[in-house]
């Protein structure tokens, strides 16, 4: 509920992001974390199709000559899974690829960060209670402020209170 996911769909869907880069995967990873699933639906993301293949070792072929020489970007969002096997297993098609190449890793915890060996981390915080009381009157009453609903005021910051400065909550 901080916005891991969000901030990540904004810059994906960014129009500088669409044109500096070939190619654009976002992957949904959660808690079942399947090497070859992953491959697969990134690969099908790229190629449209992947047949009946399901052999890790062909996909991942497969996959690294789709992004041979090609520039990507790609988002593995709300990933859990801290095995380092794993995640060079999974990053062993992306070595033939453009300079410039990212990958962004969306996690609640900061050890598969470390895993993942992400050159950048980007903890994201919780709300302050004036950025808690903005975004709450922003969407609840399409105001700043409860200037023009001083009775709402009282049970709105019981609510803000409540959201313990997540932004989903509010």
């Amino acid at each position: 509920g901080v916005g891991k996911t969000t901030l990540a769909q904004l810059v994906y869907n960014d129009f500088k992001v669409k044109d500096h880069f070939d190619i654009k995967v976002w992957v949904c990873v959660s808690n079942d974390f399947d090497m070859t699933q992953v491959t697969k639906t990134i690969l099908q993301s790229i190629a449209h199709e992947t047949g009946e293949v399901n052999d890790p070792n062909r996909l991942q072929v497969k996959l690294k000559e789709e992004l041979l020489e090609k520039r990507f970007f790609i988002v593995l969002d709300d990933v859990w899974n801290e095995s380092y096997e794993n995640w060079t297993k999974l990053c062993l098609p992306f070595g033939g690829c453009s300079v410039g190449s990212k990958i962004i890793v969306t996690t609640r915890n900061h050890s598969v960060s470390l895993k993942v060996g992400a050159l950048v981390a980007f903890p994201l915080q919780k709300l302050s209670d004036d950025h808690c009381l903005f975004v709450f009157t922003r969407h609840s009453l399409g105001k700043e402020d409860f200037s023009e609903h001083k009775n709402l005021e009282e049970i709105g910051k019981k609510l803000i209170g409540k959201c313990d400065g997540l932004p989903l909550a509010l």
